[in-house]
């Protein structure tokens, strides 16, 4: 009755002053129908619900101040038709399996304001219910724990439908917002699908692949907005959010037990932030997490095949700190460069240096003179003072410790190596007071040489 008197002062209200009356009096007592009812499973409760909407859409006919209202008690309708036909048609199934059925309809009715709604409240109708669907969506993740795959994926569906019409409104009236609110649906529908449609299944290597598959993506779409022009270029703030995020979050389902899949997965983090970081607005976080992903993967690799060496994990550290120092070198100011690089390289030394010094390794000497003679040449190539110095002080220190530790050892090793050093002493004092003054003429060329060369 109040729907027929809404309806009637609708069509009066152009012949008659009293129409406007008599279609409030017909939605007040539709409103005042709602209370009437005592349970959901009664059938007046759909006929209720629907009488209500149609009088909210009848009133709100010219009045665009009141569209949201029959925005709002059409999805109210909706939501106790299903719950009606959940109560009065059981199936046996857990009451909560309604809940991804209002979710979805809440996504179908956001799809329907973003596409229908007057101009001046398509947005906010459009996010309002998205964020409904988004806040039944989660309630129903956070109770189901069951497999469920048909609402599953009749929830996924609809989110991700109105995944497309967000990112259709945020092209077309430059809606970052929106653009934001579709990557959260989908992550959301993703989410359903594999805790709802799964039954709760434990996260696993395939979800972390998901999440770096998913930062590509969005990577290349970023890329894309970003060549469109200004028409898409709203879409490339979020598109890197995305970039980012989505492989960052996905590392919560790596396989940190299995260090190689580990490692493998890893690399490909390295890889995907490496090709972020020629953003220029990306950079600076790209290198970092790139940087950060292949150490990661070299210590699990160290950890799967082999013992636990400091050098394994303080080398790859510090190799990669003098990298970034080099990449980053126009942001940072020359004394933090020169601080930087000292703490780097002395991690570089120190890391091949730490076993010949302590234990009896030949091999370990090799190396670390081999680290300690190519960082000279680099810092010799690089004008690069703390390269040369500390890595000539790193080589002798550690040739000398090797020297006492076999002489000590061994009496005829320590009479040669005596030997030798006495007659290199004598050689360096001959020279020196032969050639004196040339010696001090090159000498000091080489230090202001040197006092030109980077810290």
């Amino acid at each position: 009755a109040g729907a027929v008197a809404c309806l009637a002062g609708a069509l009066a209200a152009r012949r008659h002053p009293t129409g406007p009356v008599l279609g409030w009096a017909g939605a007040g007592l539709a409103g005042l129908a709602l209370l009437g009812l005592r349970h959901s499973g009664q059938p007046e409760t759909p006929l209720a619900f629907l009488a209500f909407a149609g009088a909210a859409w009848t009133v709100a006919r010219g009045r665009p101040k009141l569209e949201a209202l029959a925005w709002v008690a059409s999805l109210a309708a909706v939501h106790a038709g299903l719950l009606y036909f959940g109560v009065a048609f059981p199936t046996g199934k857990p009451p909560e399996l309604l809940l991804p059925y209002w979710a979805a309809a809440s996504a179908l009715f956001a799809v329907g304001a973003l596409s229908w709604a007057r101009p001046g409240a398509r947005r906010r109708l459009g996010l309002s219910l998205s964020l409904v669907a988004a806040a039944e969506a989660t309630f129903a993740l956070a109770v189901i724990h069951a497999a469920a795959p048909r609402e599953a994926w009749v929830l996924a569906l609809a989110l991700a439908c109105l995944c497309v019409a967000l990112v259709r409104r945020a092209a077309t009236a430059e809606d970052g917002t929106a653009a934001y609110a579709a990557q959260g649906l989908l992550a959301l529908a993703y989410l359903c699908v594999q805790r709802v449609g799964l039954g709760g299944a434990p996260l696993s290597t395939a979800n972390a692949l998901a999440g770096l598959v998913a930062g590509v993506v969005f990577s290349g779409l970023g890329a894309w907005a970003r060549s469109e022009g200004e028409g898409r270029a709203v879409l490339a703030g979020p598109a890197a959010v995305g970039a980012f995020v989505f492989p960052l979050v996905g590392l919560v389902a790596a396989p940190w037990h299995d260090g190689l899949q580990c490692a493998l997965l890893l690399v490909g983090h390295a890889a995907h932030f490496a090709v972020l970081a020629r953003s220029s607005r990306s950079r600076r976080l790209g290198a970092l997490l790139s940087a950060a992903a292949f150490n990661g993967a070299l210590v699990c690799t160290w950890l799967a095949t082999s013992p636990a060496e400091p050098t394994y994990f303080a080398l790859p550290a510090g190799l990669s700190l003098l990298v970034l120092v080099r990449v980053f070198r126009a942001d940072l100011t020359s004394l933090t460069q020169t601080r930087m690089r000292a703490a780097a390289i002395t991690v570089v030394y120190a890391a091949g240096a730490w076993k010949p010094l302590t234990f009896d390794a030949p091999w370990a000497m090799l190396l670390c003179a081999v680290i300690c003679v190519a960082g000279v040449g680099v810092g010799v190539a690089l004008r690069i003072r703390s390269y040369v110095y500390l890595g000539t002080a790193f080589l002798v220190t550690t040739l000398l410790a090797n020297l006492a530790r076999y002489g000590a050892r061994d009496p005829r090793v320590a009479a040669v190596c005596l030997s030798a050093l006495g007659l290199a002493v004598v050689a360096f004092m001959v020279l020196l007071s032969s050639r004196r003054e040339e010696l001090l003429s090159r000498f000091h060329r080489f230090q202001l040489r040197l006092e030109a060369w980077d810290g």
